[in-house]
């Protein structure tokens, strides 16, 4: 099922809190006027078969309970523009991260996120190779290289992205 067509999609501004910690959760509701919300302790979440049952434990918290609901909607294919700047080079290293739903992983190789000139091979991107695949191309105008996760990503999934490259020594993290 594709994203676009769940009635109930939910996220969180954390992946995780310590106790006493806040956590805001945003929830698009699609379709029916009220949705009703739980906070649960996962104490064990696998999902295999063979592996340990699935075990939760109710906890008390003030958004327990029905909540109306409403549509908040996603516009894929958004993008911004960021002017080159003297002050990003590739010497001290650097860290790329994106948030991404990819909408044409099929279609071949597509900048994400950086600065990658093709006709200088100079700069850095996050991109989706050939194989629709993430990847990191970076390159000093003499020399480029392309490392990929080598798993093709699946039509309108959210993928959190990040690359770094430090120099000293240098290796792809």
């Amino acid at each position: 099922m594709e994203i676009g067509s769940r009635p109930l999609n939910g996220y969180s501004d954390r992946i995780s809190v310590r106790p006493g910690e806040s956590i805001r959760f945003h929830v698009s509701c699609d379709g029916p006027e009220a949705y009703e919300a739980r906070l649960v302790r996962l104490i064990c979440a696998d999902d295999n078969p063979k592996g340990a049952p699935f075990r939760s434990e109710p906890v008390d918290a003030p958004l327990n309970g029905w909540h109306p609901g409403q549509a908040q909607i996603i516009h894929a294919g958004s993008h911004g523009i960021v002017r080159s700047c003297p002050e990003f080079t590739l010497a001290g290293g650097f860290t790329l991260q994106a948030l991404v739903m990819p909408t044409t992983p099929e279609n071949g190789r597509q900048g994400l996120l950086g600065t990658w000139s093709q006709s200088e091979h100079r700069g850095a991107s996050l991109i989706v190779g050939d194989d629709g695949a993430a990847g990191l191309v970076i390159g000093d105008g003499k020399a480029s290289v392309f490392v990929t996760t080598g798993v093709p990503m699946v039509k309108r999934a959210w993928y959190r992205l990040i690359a770094s490259f430090d120099i000293q020594p240098a290796k792809f993290m």
